[in-house]
């Protein structure tokens, strides 16, 4: 995104401008969807890691309250 956001080409003119403007486009619609990619998979990633540690916790109290 940072890439996206420079000043490059401000003083071009014509197709050469038209087309780094595609460019840094083109690399911002990217990283938004590489940011979105990143926030799906961290969320998943946390449900699955809260569910395992519910799920350890639960066998630990069933452990700790078996009689001997």
């Amino acid at each position: 995104m940072k890439i996206s956001k420079m000043p490059l080409g401000n003083k071009e003119c014509g197709t050469l401008k038209a087309s780094i403007q595609a460019v840094k486009h083109e690399l911002e619609n990217m990283a938004i969807a590489h940011a979105e990619v990143a926030t799906g998979m961290k969320r998943d990633l946390e449900d699955a890691v809260g569910t395992l540690a519910a799920s350890m916790k639960e066998r630990r109290k069933l452990v700790i309250s078996l009689p001997a």
